[in-house]
């Protein structure tokens, strides 16, 4: 059957026939990493928490120290150097929006107005109690 193929056919069959070889290929290939996945993927996330934790405890030394020093160029070091600077960010913008709500309770032109006018009612009620006091006192015959 073969010798009965014209040039075209027969350069059509080689290329279903390596088009087949390459999906086949592919999908080998798809279902060995599936597999290595889960396993894998736990290798690197302890990896990354472990050089996350020592790049909090220590710093680069503390990792090089470690892991060596190739460690700090592969790609769990570049993702736990990200992480932990996030971190950082983030809990800078806590401290800065912390800081600004003291603040803003503190200097706040309303808010100091409001405590003006509370510590005047304060110190007003206070001056009429001792009237009231000395009055009775008074009427009392102290």
């Amino acid at each position: 059957m073969a010798e009965q193929e014209s040039p075209e056919q027969r350069e059509r069959r080689e290329r279903l026939e390596a088009a087949n070889g390459v999906s086949r290929r592919r999908s080998q290939l798809d279902d060995a990493r599936a597999g290595q996945t889960g396993q894998g993927k736990q290798l690197d996330t302890n990896k990354v928490r472990e050089i996350r934790a020592d790049l909090a405890a220590g710093g680069d030394k503390a990792v090089e120290r470690r892991h060596g020093k190739g460690a700090l160029g592969s790609a769990e070091a570049q993702k736990a150097k990200a992480q932990r600077s996030n971190v950082r960010k983030h809990e800078s913008r806590l401290r800065e929006a912390s800081a600004e709500r003291a603040g803003s309770a503190k200097g706040s032109p309303v808010r100091a107005d409001q405590a003006q006018k509370a510590q005047r009612a304060k110190e007003k009620f206070v001056a009429r109690e001792r009237e009231a006091r000395a009055t009775s006192a008074v009427s009392r015959g102290r």
